[in-house]
């Protein structure tokens, strides 16, 4: 219910239409601690564009339960940062940097079904590296 309530906003929407409506919540606790949501995409297409219309608010509807160390009043100077691409051994992932370079919000694919959002690069990237080994 809260990711849904989150998820309303968006002018279009295709983003509730196109994810399955059981989304998974964890704590890592790699070099630091990070939440990471995992969601499953029922048309990946639809959910890919719809998390880049979403990055316009990704950062305030998510880094305070993803990344809830991230000063509250430093989520203002995110607004109208840009996402930037990368690659990671075979994983696109988007990552969202502060004005220190800091990574605080991250998002990629672990296959067309699954999409892992996490409170910061490192671990978004260790768990997609996790998950693609073990199959989940």
């Amino acid at each position: 219910e809260l990711f849904r309530s989150m998820l309303l906003p968006l002018s279009k929407k295709t983003i509730i239409a196109s994810l399955r409506p059981e989304p998974t919540f964890e704590i890592y606790s790699g070099t630091k601690l990070s939440g990471v949501l995992s969601v499953d995409s029922r048309f990946y297409a639809n959910t890919y564009a719809a998390a880049l219309e979403w990055e316009s608010t990704m950062a305030q509807d998510l880094i305070p339960f993803l990344n809830p160390w991230y000063e509250r009043n430093l989520l203002q100077a995110l607004s109208g940062r840009a996402f930037k691409d990368e690659r990671y051994q075979n994983f696109d992932i988007r990552t969202l940097s502060d004005s220190a370079g800091n990574s605080v919000l991250a998002y990629g694919f672990l296959n067309k079904k699954t999409l892992l959002i996490a409170g910061n690069r490192d671990t978004l990237v260790a768990q997609l590296i996790a998950r693609s080994t073990t199959g989940s």
